[in-house]
């Protein structure tokens, strides 16, 4: 008779899993700071119920789609239930509803000229900058359009660090992170239910409305920061030096530099590696380093990976080019590995796309594809052919980045 060989297993906090854990792994990557710790104030990214209806490609776009749904003649304003019709919109949701739209819409405005405003950039793919009406009212135009976060992200210059709580496919790569300088949809950078997005300011901006703290101190930009105090203390402990006034950060470093820090760990593919069992289940922890060194070069790499991802400063490395002459409309996405040529009809096509590129993914989207797909139907204008060239080039640049990364640390970090 054979018998059943058992493991004693010893769950522990937070998640007191009922499965085999490499304690000794665990404690060494719980020594870090889970970015919930690091940045306080934090939320899911938008959820607006109707994405064809609240996001397009043009500001203009936007704009006559807001008219048309609240007014389509001067002064008439349509029954919802001819809305509903005419926008395709379905049944309503719990916390969305096409009268809450409309009343939103009206009271921001629309269609009055002033209205425009409220049209706003938001980070809607990997890559993929869009443009919606933003009101910040919740159950309105957007279902869920989190102000408490989002605000941060339109009152001035900003980053924002953008992850998921759990993975949902086990066995994949974990890829769960971005950054946006935008307000940003809850599918940024991957659409799976358990992997919806979170976003975690750099900054926090003070409002003319809000009570604040009398010790609350804030920059030239009325700009505070958001990251704990705990954290701060942290890092400035390990790396030996003095916390400096008036926001304690350690002496010498920015709060550019701790986001590069941030950033360039989470792109470490030996850190993706070591502490993918972890990774699966709840917000990265990341690890701080007493090697001051270290902390520079990696914060340096970050920043330069934060850069090329905001599209702000790619090198043209000669990927994609767009040069036979037809209609430029997006018919059929497809990779030819033997050309190394991405194809958007029967005759045009992007070349040359190495196929490391062109496989490369963030979360849950392969952006080389993903942003040619959701243009299916539409002419690439010259605009378009260049933004998708940088696309290319920003993925290029960020495998060698990753390669720099990873030749400089070994976990567990000294």
């Amino acid at each position: 008779m054979t018998k059943t060989q058992w493991s004693q297993l010893t769950p522990t906090s937070p998640l007191y899993l009922f499965v085999p854990q490499d304690t000794n792994l665990q404690r060494e990557y719980e020594q870090g700071f889970k970015v919930t710790e690091i940045f306080p104030v934090y939320s899911v990214g938008i959820v607006t119920a109707r994405d064809k209806l609240t996001i397009h490609f043009t500001p203009e776009d936007v704009w006559e789609t807001v008219k048309k749904f609240v007014s389509p003649e001067p002064f008439v304003s349509p029954e919802p239930e001819e809305a509903r019709k005419k926008f395709g919109l379905g049944k309503d949701a719990e916390d969305w509803k096409v009268e809450w739209a409309q009343k939103d819409l009206r009271e921001a405005g629309v269609p009055n000229e002033n209205a425009r405003v409220k049209i706003v950039r938001i980070l809607y793919r990997p890559f993929d900058i869009r443009f919606t009406f933003y009101t910040g009212k919740a159950k309105g135009f957007h279902c869920r359009p989190r102000p408490e976060v989002m605000s941060h992200m339109l009152a001035g210059e900003n980053w924002g660090l953008i992850t998921a709580r759990q993975q949902s496919q086990q066995g994949e790569s974990w890829a769960l992170v971005g950054v946006s300088k935008f307000i940003i949809e809850s599918c940024a950078i991957s659409n799976k239910t358990k992997e919806i997005n979170y976003l975690f300011p750099l900054y926090l901006y003070t409002f003319p409305d809000q009570i604040t703290a009398p010790n609350q101190v804030t920059d030239e930009q009325g700009r505070r920061l958001n990251l704990s105090d705990e954290f701060l203390k942290a890092l400035a402990e390990r790396l030996g030096l003095p916390q400096t006034e008036p926001f304690k950060l350690p002496e010498g470093i920015t709060p550019e530099d701790i986001f590069g820090y941030i950033y360039a760990i989470l792109h470490s593919r030996q850190y993706r590696e070591r502490y993918a069992e972890f990774l699966r289940r709840d917000f990265p922890s990341i690890p701080l380093t007493s090697d001051r060194e270290l902390f520079f070069e990696l914060a340096k790499l970050g920043k330069e990976l934060v850069a090329v991802h905001l599209l702000e400063n790619v090198p043209d490395l000669g990927y994609g080019k767009f040069v036979v002459a037809d209609s430029n409309e997006i018919e059929r996405v497809h990779y030819n590995e033997i050309h190394q040529r991405v194809y958007i009809n029967s005759n045009q096509y992007f070349a040359p796309v190495p196929e490391e590129v062109w496989e490369f993914r963030i979360g849950g989207y392969q952006p080389a594809e993903k942003w040619l797909k959701d243009r299916k139907g539409r002419k690439l204008e010259f605009s378009d052919i260049e933004h998708y060239r940088k696309i290319l080039h920003a993925i290029a640049e960020t495998l060698r980045l990753m390669d720099e990364i990873d030749a400089q640390v070994e976990f567990p970090l000294p």
